[in-house]
């Protein structure tokens, strides 16, 4: 805010984590969660980036200077990442490789947000990425929620 500088933030969350943890038990859940932070982590080529654990299968991406279309580019790399992680089981709910829910919210000089505001905008997304069916990446603008 201070800069002037938009600044994106990107709230995901691993598909069907209770399920997988339930079949594969929390040893191999924990293993899951430190391969989906690196591939995460791995996708991250700024100093200025950053990702943290959000909750039990929650990560929150923060992307400060990037703008929208920065942020769908990450997130979309960030989903492709997982997707070649090779050593994830099958998720028991989808018979298919972990997968992750994404909503991308930004604040920019023309829509400021506050952080908190911030955090839930990214947040609502989220969970419209996990009603439309999961695997999905949500972004919200002035025009509403959208899908990537």
């Amino acid at each position: 805010k201070r800069n002037g500088a938009p600044l994106c933030v990107i709230m995901m969350d691993i598909d069907y984590f209770k399920s997988y943890n339930d079949t594969y038990g929390h040893q191999e859940g924990d293993i899951c969660l430190k391969l989906v932070a690196r591939a995460i982590n791995k996708t991250l080529l700024r100093p200025s980036d950053m990702v943290a654990r959000y909750g039990g299968e929650e990560f929150v991406v923060l992307l400060p200077g990037s703008d929208l279309a920065g942020g769908i580019q990450v997130a979309r790399q960030i989903a492709f990442n997982i997707s070649e992680i090779d050593a994830l089981h099958l998720n028991p709910q989808t018979g298919r490789a972990t997968t992750m829910s994404m909503g991308i919210a930004c604040s920019t000089v023309k829509q400021p947000l506050k952080g908190k505001t911030l955090i839930q905008a990214a947040d609502k997304a989220l969970y419209k990425s996990k009603e439309a069916g999961r695997n999905r990446i949500c972004y919200t603008n002035e025009d509403g929620f959208n899908f990537v």
